[in-house]
């Protein structure tokens, strides 16, 4: 562990936890199989978690396809996400939701914010519906 993890890691909990108003519902979406039923079965994993304001992509980032000029980006502290077991990294056959509100966006991506060895933040990319 690098002499500043557990310093940015702490603050980044403590930043989101003063300057974000409510918690939101950060879900994972995947399947498993059952191999003695021989059946898919879905499986959810989910946490409660404080972000920041979203903000949009810089002009240069938004191509159209990758990036929509309707897309946000939002910053969630990693400490919680890693308590529950969950880590906000979209992979193969695996959907990633953040609710907000009323709003459900689909997390796209996700850029750790790391000091050292440990991730302290990440900057989620956000596509609404």
């Amino acid at each position: 562990m690098g002499s500043l993890d557990a310093e940015f890691r702490a603050l980044a909990v403590d930043m989101l936890e003063e300057f974000s108003d409510e918690e939101h519902l950060l879900e994972r979406h995947a399947s498993g199989y059952d191999p003695a039923t021989a059946t898919n079965f879905p499986s959810v994993t989910s946490a409660s978690v404080r972000k920041s304001p979203n903000f949009p992509f810089k002009t240069e980032q938004v191509d159209g396809s990758n990036v929509l000029a309707t897309d946000a980006q939002a910053i969630v502290a990693a400490l919680p996400l890693e308590t529950a077991s969950l880590s906000p990294v979209p992979g193969d056959g695996v959907r990633l939701t953040l609710t907000v509100g009323a709003e459900v966006y689909t997390i796209r991506g996700a850029e750790p914010l790391e000091s050292g060895d440990q991730i302290a933040a990440y900057v989620l990319h956000l596509r609404a519906g």
